[in-house]
């Protein structure tokens, strides 16, 4: 587990990829030791947190297509 970032101190986003009404959404809370991701319909479930490295490196991959589908 990473240090400090209690779940009430996050500071949560919604992917700017969210329309109104969708419910198919996560809110992500940047941070200096690591991002946290969490389903907004369901908060209270908790969160996953990754390290700035698998953080980039996901966000990397889905820029560079490697989740859509294409073989």
């Amino acid at each position: 587990m990473f240090g400090g970032g209690v779940v009430s101190e996050l500071i949560w986003k919604k992917s700017s990829r969210s329309m109104a009404g969708d419910n198919n959404c996560v809110e992500v809370s940047p941070g200096t030791e690591c991002t946290a991701v969490r389903d907004s319909k369901n908060p209270a479930a908790g969160h996953l947190r990754f390290t700035g490295l698998a953080w980039g490196s996901f966000v990397s991959a889905i820029k560079s297509g490697v989740f859509d589908g294409r073989d």
